[in-house]
């Protein structure tokens, strides 16, 4: 059976948009979906705990550079990255 493929990506690792999605990834049966979340390291403070946690919930990552700022010729070649 193929599983369901989930990408998350976010750019802010802290407060609620990061519990959410710690909260789906360690949540969601991992027999039916195969998820990968997309972060910034850029702002986030405590990464080590962060990649941890993935890793126990058996999440894939990836880490991107992200920005809040809009760049279209930054932002264009991010998912390429991927």
């Amino acid at each position: 059976m193929n599983k369901i493929k989930i990408i998350y990506g976010i750019e802010s690792t802290s407060g609620g948009s990061l519990k959410h999605v710690l909260y789906l990834s360690e949540k969601l049966d991992k027999r039916y979906f195969d998820i990968t979340i997309l972060f910034s390291d850029k702002r986030c403070s405590e990464i080590i705990t962060l990649i941890d946690k993935l890793n126990h919930y058996g999440v894939k990552y990836k880490l991107i550079p992200m920005s809040r700022n809009i760049n279209l010729i930054y932002d264009y070649c991010q998912p390429t990255k991927v």
